[in-house]
């Protein structure tokens, strides 16, 4: 929808309005010195003048009451009954003159009669037009812009003009008499006194309407090009007022100025038509980019959905064989003792896929809350570890090496990416955690596995949500290393991947303040089956 506020807004922000309001009594001041001056005749002229100026009112009025229809403000209406009159008094004027509809035509043949044709077109339109753009009663700007019945009341308005305006013709061709004798004694112009009343008239449209913009602030749209059309009004009666002969500067430029009312209007509207089909087609392809990506987030949606219910259901499946072979009253101590382990980790595999989900939802908003504290990396590897009893896996950490971190958060780094080592590279799966050497008290950890690694053009996209490469074939969500990615910046540290050794990197820095954090019990001896641990590296 635009209403009258809106139109022309990109040059009602300018200064153009104000400009040219401003410039058009400079120009007809400039011109008053060759006022008299006579130009060359143009050919055909006036009949392609009065034809523009009938085509560009009836534009305008056509652009104005489409503009009110759909629920523009109701001042458009009103602007539009200005013009409707400014076409049909051109019109009159072109049947009156001679040499453009006929020879010798009926409508102007007493000279009372052409004055009256004048005073309607430069006192009608301009004072309908400050009428428009002055403040209005509540309840008629209620009335008039109720969004019901907009059609009608265009409608009615139209045929109310165009009657108004064939009555008045119908008078000046029949019953001229009925009308007061406006012209002077030489019969060439207007008397005086009606002369001084036309500007008087002009002059009291453009203060109704500077009055009427200036009260409600308006800055925009075709409010302040209508201004601009008043004053174009009052430039004409003033230079016609002192023209002394046709074809002179003044006659010339006062026919400039009166078509130059209708078409800023109308410019204004146009323009601001083009803007807003620019507008309308770059929401159009912002809306379709939008819907693809809506497609898109529902693909990923549903994807991630089927592919966490297919991870959670092999663990629940299992865990729930487990449980109900420890209901069987006959299973010995050490059975039992195995099954309830591996429950354990089907468990922890269980909370560590549910704690990927969260992460990946609260890390997006930034409201995930880590706890780090000082960890004993050997203990933390070997926890790991236990998490997948069925893959070869080597760890290799010094004695008594810690690290600042969140325990459930790094245990799910850890599983994301022997998981991910698990999928798409190869046996032996290799867990090795260092002091590092650029930052006192930080630690680095490696895991890397014995595959082919990364595919280059992929590496850029590694750590992206839901991205996944095309030669992935063991399903998954693409949320892992996401996660590890964003759990690693909430730790303050960083993660990288290594082509050279097939590694994925991370490092975890110290606790603010601290630079010696062996400050851990010693690592815990555990072997577990499926699990090959190294001889921890003395540096």
């Amino acid at each position: 929808m635009t209403t009258l506020e809106g139109v022309g807004h990109p040059l009602g922000r300018g200064r153009a309005p104000l400009v040219i309001a401003a410039a058009i009594p400079l120009v007809v001041l400039a011109a008053l010195p060759w006022r008299a001056d006579v130009l060359p005749r143009i050919p055909g002229f006036p009949g392609p003048g009065v034809a523009l100026l009938v085509g560009c009112s009836l534009l305008t009025v056509l652009l104005l009451l489409s503009q009110y229809r759909v629920g523009g403000s109701p001042r458009l209406l009103a602007l539009a009954w200005a013009y409707l009159w400014s076409a049909a008094a051109a019109l009159q004027i072109a049947a009156a003159t001679p040499g453009i509809l006929r020879a010798h035509p009926a409508l102007g043949a007493d000279p009372n009669s052409v004055q009256w044709l004048w005073l309607s077109w430069h006192v009608v339109p301009p004072v309908l037009i400050g009428l428009a753009l002055a403040p209005w009663p509540a309840g008629l700007e209620r009335t008039l812009g109720a969004r019901h019945g907009r059609m009608v009341r265009a409608t009615i308005s139209w045929v109310f003009i165009v009657v108004l305006s064939l009555v008045f013709a119908l008078v000046l061709a029949n019953a001229p008499g009925l009308l007061p004798t406006v012209t002077a004694e030489d019969g060439t112009g207007l008397t005086g006194g009606a002369t001084a009343s036309v500007i008087v008239l002009n002059l009291a449209a453009v203060a109704l309407a500077v009055w009427g913009v200036g009260s409600r602030h308006s800055t925009e749209g075709v409010e302040r090009w209508a201004v601009v059309a008043s004053v174009a009004f009052l430039g004409d009666v003033w230079l016609t007022s002192l023209s002394v002969a046709p074809f002179s500067v003044a006659f010339y430029l006062a026919r400039i100025l009166g078509l130059a009312a209708t078409a800023f209007v109308m410019l204004a509207i146009l323009r601001e038509s083009a803007r807003l089909q620019a507008k309308t087609y770059e929401t159009a392809l912002r809306l379709e980019e939008q819907n693809a990506e809506l497609v898109e987030a529902t693909r990923i949606r549903d994807h991630l959905a089927a592919v966490v219910s297919h991870d959670m259901r092999t663990p629940l499946a299992g865990l729930q064989g487990y449980l109900e072979m420890l209901r069987e009253d006959d299973l010995d101590s050490a059975l039992a003792r195995r099954m309830l382990e591996r429950s354990w980790m089907l468990t922890r595999r269980l909370t560590l896929l549910t704690e990927d989900m969260l992460a990946a939802a609260t890390l997006e908003h930034g409201d995930l809350v880590v706890t780090p504290v000082l960890l004993d990396l050997n203990l933390q590897l070997g926890e790991c570890a236990t998490c997948f009893p069925d893959l070869d896996i080597e760890l290799d950490c010094p004695p008594g090496l810690a690290a600042y971190a969140d325990p459930l958060r790094l245990q799910q780094i850890l599983a994301n990416l022997v998981r991910n080592a698990q999928k798409h590279g190869a046996e032996p799966v290799r867990i090795a955690a260092a002091p590092d050497p650029r930052h006192p008290g930080g630690v680095v950890i490696r895991v890397s596995d014995a595959g082919a690694g990364v595919p280059a053009p992929f590496v850029p996209r590694l750590f992206e949500p839901y991205s996944q490469g095309s030669s992935t074939a063991t399903g998954g969500a693409g949320l892992g290393l996401s996660v590890v990615r964003d759990l690693v910046t909430a730790h303050h540290g960083e993660t990288h991947y290594e082509r050279d050794g097939n590694a994925f990197v991370l490092t975890l820095p110290a606790p603010s303040g601290t630079t010696d954090p062996a400050a851990c019990p010693p690592p815990r001896a555990a072997d577990r089956a499926g699990v090959v641990r190294r001889p921890a590296v003395q540096t």
